[in-house]
């Protein structure tokens, strides 16, 4: 009987935040068009428009077969080990999937820690395939130097990686795109330093709606070290 009244309890999560996601991007386009056609737009009331949806939060866990998991994620999925230079950030674009209720990924790194966190992006027409980008900080933006001393069941997606990608458009923490051009995001995760050169990272996130979750796998802090990580995303039913 819970059970029932829990998958219930979802449905019903998941209807309305369709809903209310069709709102905000009607009231977007409502906005945009009004900045567009006024010379006196104001981006600050565009802003109020751009208030975050209620979310269910994230899960997060960590376990302990890291070793394990890394030889298995270079024995099947060999792509899905990247190297992730000083003062740089990867960015894995995840579209929700039609047949899919939630999303979850898998993560750890050789040696040393490394920021994550994790975004998601409503849009009602999301790209078809996972898409991967690593950014280069720029010299004037100074990073912090880092201490590092001692220191699935579900259905897997093809992953492309497209060579024209602009490397800012989707930089969420650099805030380059405008506010015309960019889609209602939500942050699900803030970006933080993780032990995962200890552990493997694991987390899940209920469906909210149509979009596309946006990981990002931060070595901005890193002066000197680059990251090797390892990953798998995938959703289940």
């Amino acid at each position: 009987m819970q059970d029932q009244y829990f998958e219930h309890y979802l449905s019903e999560v998941y209807r309305f935040q369709l809903v209310h996601q069709q709102q905000q991007l009607e009231q977007l386009r409502a906005v945009r068009s009004a900045v567009k056609d006024s010379n006196d737009g104001n981006s600050e009331s565009e802003r109020d428009f751009l208030e975050p949806l209620p979310l269910i939060p994230a899960t997060i866990w960590t376990r302990k077969d890291i070793a394990e998991f890394k030889r298995e994620i270079l024995d099947v999925q060999k792509e899905c080990c990247i190297k992730i230079n000083s003062l740089a950030t990867a960015t894995v674009r995840v579209p929700t999937h039609p047949n899919g209720k939630a999303i979850c990924w898998e993560f750890a790194t050789d040696n040393y820690d490394l920021g994550f966190g994790l975004y998601f992006e409503w849009d009602l027409e999301p790209p078809e395939n996972i898409s991967v980008n690593i950014s280069e900080s720029s010299d004037e933006e100074g990073g912090e130097d880092e201490d590092e001393e001692g220191l699935s069941n579900g259905n897997s997606m093809e992953q492309t990686s497209p060579e024209n990608e602009n490397k800012e458009s989707h930089d969420l923490e650099l805030g380059k795109k405008s506010l015309q051009q960019r889609l209602p995001t939500d942050e699900l995760i803030p970006i933080y330093r993780r032990d995962c050169h200890t552990e493997v990272y694991c987390g899940s996130h209920q469906y909210p709606g149509v979009g596309v979750y946006v990981f990002k796998f931060d070595n901005s802090f890193s002066l000197w070290r680059s990251k090797w990580l390892y990953y798998r995303i995938f959703y289940t039913h």
